[in-house]
């Protein structure tokens, strides 16, 4: 019988000992240096109207105060049938005291935004417009008509000769429209943080009240 040469036996211990240990590092070091949970981001800040550009935007700063045309803070017209004013007033007013915020001295910005009709009168009415405002705290009452600020700028024009007289309107018909005066114009009240009951009158008629609070910065 030829000599029997036997193979060497495979060590298949050493080999694979290695072979799982290298896997279990290799799962060791993935778990380690695998992507971090992710990070929750904080909650934006509120939009208020110290931080936000659009929020900050006031709309009563866009009324053209003294004038007679509406804005997005003018009232509502009631119905075609209706008589009377109604306005609409902000809030809260912050003002600088001994600033001045035009060419005839008011010290703030106060917008009454207000819608009128009324029917037309047989002869011209010299009335004017009126402002009335409470003081909430004392009780004191300051009251001015609205009148024109530039006088020299709102004269008539000449009548021309021969020209026929404007004939009477016809009954029923009636005028309505906006203004927008600026109560600091035409009230006479101090340069100190107060709360005021405010309407505004014409021709025997009252508008509806608004609450306007005067903050001094």
């Amino acid at each position: 019988m030829a000599g029997h040469v036997s193979k060497p036996r495979q060590r298949r211990g050493i080999c694979a000992v290695p072979r799982r240990l290298g896997a279990l590092l290799l799962l060791l070091l993935l778990c380690h240096c695998g992507p971090s949970p992710q990070t929750v981001p904080e909650p934006a800040t509120p939009i208020t109207k110290e931080n936000d550009t659009m929020a900050s935007q006031d709309p009563w700063q866009d009324v053209k105060l003294n004038q007679n045309n509406p804005s997005s803070c003018s009232p509502p017209q009631p119905d075609p049938h209706w008589r009377g004013l109604v306005i609409n007033a902000p809030k809260q007013v912050k003002f600088k005291k001994g600033g001045i915020i035009d060419e005839y001295g008011a010290f703030a910005a106060i917008p009454l935004c207000t819608f009128y009709r009324f029917d037309l009168p047989n002869v011209p009415i010299s009335e004017n417009y009126s402002i009335t405002a409470k003081d909430l705290k004392t009780g004191q009452i300051f009251k001015g008509d609205i009148v024109d600020l530039d006088p020299g700028s709102a004269l008539p024009p000449p009548s021309l000769p021969g020209a026929a007289p404007t004939p009477p309107p016809r009954p029923g018909s009636a005028k309505g429209g906006y203004m927008n005066p600026n109560l600091a114009n035409f009230l006479n009240i101090p340069q100190e943080s107060a709360t005021y009951e405010v309407f505004m009158s014409y021709r025997g008629f009252n508008s509806n009240k608004v609450v306007i609070e005067l903050i001094k910065q």
